[in-house]
């Protein structure tokens, strides 16, 4: 796209099984060309990144497991428990 597209991610149920169809939808309705990808795990949180697999070097998603990877030296995910987030104002 070379400009943004408001009108893809409103009225779009996140989190839910409609997500594709809708945003499908939206695309189409707005002129633009849409194609998919083959299907791959769904990433929000830092647990979905802590799949089995998704570090593995067999990994489908290289970038995905560079970055895993790449955290993993500051005890970020191959840590049980991750470093702690600062909270605002430094407490």
């Amino acid at each position: 796209m070379k400009r943004f597209h408001p009108e893809l991610f409103a009225r779009i149920p996140w989190s839910t099984e409609e997500v594709l169809e809708r945003s499908l939808v939206r695309a189409a309705e707005a002129g633009l060309a849409t194609a998919l990808l083959p299907p791959w795990y769904d990433v929000d949180t830092v647990a979905d990144l802590r799949r089995p697999g998704l570090a593995a070097p067999e990994s489908r998603a290289p970038r995905t497991r560079e970055f895993i990877l790449g955290l993993g030296g500051r005890g970020g995910l191959t840590s049980p428990h991750p470093p702690r987030t600062p909270r605002a104002g430094g407490r």
